[in-house]
Formats: structure tokens, sequence, C-alpha cells
């Protein structure tokens, strides 16, 4: 579902008049050239910046990694040097004090390597600076399903899509409706979760 996720994701925010960089199925220095031209586009003036990601993250030794495609990680050494760390994605973000950060992750999953003491499931708790906002499909610690009723998109961006195109709520209200929604559907075995420092 992931394609389907961020297609639909990037087209309902086009139709809000956002400017849209879509991308799918990024190596890992894909992944770095993209996000640095990213953060490029809105280094000056004041913005709200959207980074939506469906696809695969672990955590590991309580900090989170985004998976690009083309690898074969063997364990988590491999992992830490091969992957997208989301602190990287947080300070590059982060670096113009003027926007409104807007992060997005449908991207929580087990960590592989069971033999190391470290693995824990899903993605670790992340803090973050006044003015942004990050929203994981899950509760820290937890995963996320791939399946929804629609049948096209994932459990968490299903509910995502519903709730943004609810008019007149602020941030917190839509996640709330989200949280409550995938909570429901999930048969209360997972629960959405933010960390919000927008003032």
């Amino acid at each position: 579902t992931p394609i389907n996720d961020s297609k639909d994701v990037a087209l309902l925010l086009s139709r809000k008049n956002f400017r849209i960089s879509l991308k799918n199925d990024l190596d890992i220095e894909s992944m770095d050239k993209v996000i640095i031209d990213f953060v490029e586009s809105i280094k000056e003036g004041k913005n709200i910046a959207i980074f939506y990601f469906a696809g695969h993250g672990v955590q590991i030794d309580g900090n989170n990694y985004l998976l690009p495609i083309g690898e074969s990680f063997f364990d988590e050494t491999n992992v830490k040097y091969r992957a997208y760390p989301l602190s990287e994605l947080i300070e590059r973000l982060e670096q113009n004090k003027n926007n409104i950060n807007i992060i997005i992750l449908d991207a929580c999953r087990d960590n592989p390597f069971k033999k190391h003491r470290s693995n824990k499931g899903g993605l670790a708790e992340t803090l973050v600076s006044k003015g942004t906002f990050i929203a994981f499909a899950t509760s820290p610690g937890q995963t996320a399903s791939d399946y929804s009723k629609n049948g096209r998109n994932g459990l968490y961006t299903s509910h995502l899509l519903n709730a943004l195109n609810i008019p007149s709520l602020n941030l917190d209200e839509r996640f709330k409706i989200i949280r409550e929604n995938v909570y429901k559907e999930s048969k209360e075995r997972q629960l959405p979760w933010v960390s919000n420092s927008i003032i």
C-alpha cells in the first residue's frame, strides 16, 4: 500500500494548494538528496512544511530509521549506516525556525534482528523542538498494519486522508479523530501517537 498511500496524500495536499514533491522507491543516496532538496526549498520565509513517509521504519537503541529500498540489512549496525536517521530529518527541517514542520510517518515495523538486546517493535518516542509536529501510525514500541477496509491504503493513511478532508479543524482535532478511528478499526491493537510542539 505505500505507493497508493503516498500518491493519495500528495493528490489531497496538492488540491489544498501545497507545492508537492512526490518520490517513491528511493535508495539511500536518493533519499538523502531528496530530503536535502526539500529542506533547501523551505529554508527561506515562513512555510508550512509537511513531510510524509509511507514504508518501513525501525528503532535501534532508541533511535528511529527510515528504510530505503535496494539494501540487504544483515544486522543493526548495517541499518544504522545504510538507513536514514529520523533525527537527521528533524534536525534539517528545524534549521528554519520560522517554519511549521509536520512530519507524518506511516512506518512502524518490527526490528527483525531478534537476537540483539536492543530489539523492540515499532518506532521509539521522538521529541521535537518548538514549531514541529510529528505523527506516528502507532504508539512508541508498537507496530502498524498495512491493511484497511478500503483495500487501497494502509490502515493509518486511510484515516489520515479522511481526517484531512474535514473542514475547519485544527491539527490536534484531526489527529484525535485519526487516533480514535484507527484504534476502533484495528480492534484496539493500533493506537496512533503524536508529539506536538507547535505553539
